[in-house]
């Protein structure tokens, strides 16, 4: 799991669809595509909590702001969207989001 002080650039635009949702995390690529390489992010609910992802042409990797009731928790990131997504799901499950 990649910790990040990533946050998203302030004029990075807010897209309409998730990204990623439900208990699976079920990634949409039409969303994926619609991000990367563009001043945009998404909103994700998966495995308990919410989070918003963006492409970072900086570090060419997948970023995501975990937040849990609204609080921002802590940034991530990940090569792939595959693995952003299972990286937020490790840390669901090390904090038993997952199960609550």
């Amino acid at each position: 799991m990649t910790a990040s002080d990533n946050r998203i650039p302030k004029n990075f635009q807010s897209l309409p669809d998730l990204i990623a949702e439900g208990p699976s995390g079920k990634i949409n690529y039409h969303v994926v595509e619609a991000i990367k390489d563009r001043l945009a992010y998404s909103e994700c609910t998966a495995f308990g909590i919410t989070g918003k992802v963006w492409w970072s042409k900086i570090d060419n990797r997948w970023c995501i702001e975990i937040f849990k009731s609204g609080a921002y928790l802590t940034s991530l990131s990940g090569e792939a969207i595959e693995d952003l997504m299972n990286n937020l799901r490790k840390y669901a499950l090390a904090r038993t989001y997952l199960y609550r």
